[in-house]
C-alpha cells in the first residue's frame, strides 16, 4: 500500500510538472500574438496608430496631421512603395510629426472619403488635425492622383502637409 500511494505521488507531481509546462507554453503563444506588426512592412521605427478612428482621435488631441497608406499586401506597385518607404531616414524623420496609419486588406476603411478619386491601391492620403482631407497633396499622375511612389514627393507631401499645420522642421534635422 505504502508503495501505491508514493506511485500516486510520484504521478501527482508529474502532473502538477505538465501542467505548469503547458500553461507556460500557452502564454508564449498568447505573447507572440500580441507582439502583431502593425507596420506591415512600411518601417517599424515609425510610431504607427493601428486603427483609423483612433488615428484621427489622436490627431485632433495631438494637433498633428494625419497620413494614411492604403495598401494590399499582394500588390506590386504597394511592395515596391514599402520598400522605398522603410528605408527612408527621411520619412522617418518627418513621421515623429505625424499621426501615422497603414491599412492594409481588410482594415481599408469602406467610407467614400478613402477613396477620392478611386479605389486604386496604393493610396497615400493626408487629412489635417480637424479632420479635413487635404485633397491638394497629390503624386505626378492625374489618373490616380493619392499614388505616390517617389520618396522625395512624399516627403514634399509631407512637408506641405506641416507647414499648413504650422508645424515646421528645419531642413538641418532631416
Amino acid at each position: 500500500m505504502a508503495r501505491f500511494m508514493s506511485s500516486v505521488k510520484l504521478f501527482a507531481v508529474f502532473l502538477s510538472l505538465l501542467t505548469v509546462l503547458h500553461v507556460s507554453y500557452q502564454d508564449e503563444e498568447v505573447n507572440d500574438e500580441v507582439e502583431e506588426d502593425i507596420s506591415n512592412g512600411y518601417g517599424n521605427k515609425i510610431n504607427w496608430v493601428g486603427d483609423i478612428d483612433a488615428a484621427f482621435e489622436v490627431s485632433a488631441t495631438e494637433n498633428k496631421p494625419l497620413m494614411v497608406i492604403i495598401h494590399k499586401s499582394w500588390c506590386g506597385a504597394c511592395k515596391s512603395l514599402k520598400s522605398k518607404f522603410k528605408d527612408s531616414t527621411d520619412i522617418l524623420e518627418l513621421s515623429k510629426d505625424f499621426v501615422m496609419v497603414n491599412l492594409q486588406d481588410e482594415d481599408e476603411p469602406d467610407d467614400e472619403k478613402f477613396k477620392p478619386d478611386g479605389g486604386y491601391i496604393p493610396r497615400i492620403l493626408f487629412f489635417g488635425s480637424d479632420g479635413v482631407f487635404r485633397e491638394d497633396l497629390v503624386g505626378p499622375n492625374e489618373k490616380y492622383k493619392y499614388y505616390v511612389p517617389d520618396p522625395l514627393k512624399i516627403m514634399d507631401n509631407m512637408k506641405k502637409a506641416l507647414s499648413s499645420q504650422h508645424i515646421t522642421r528645419s531642413t538641418d534635422e532631416l
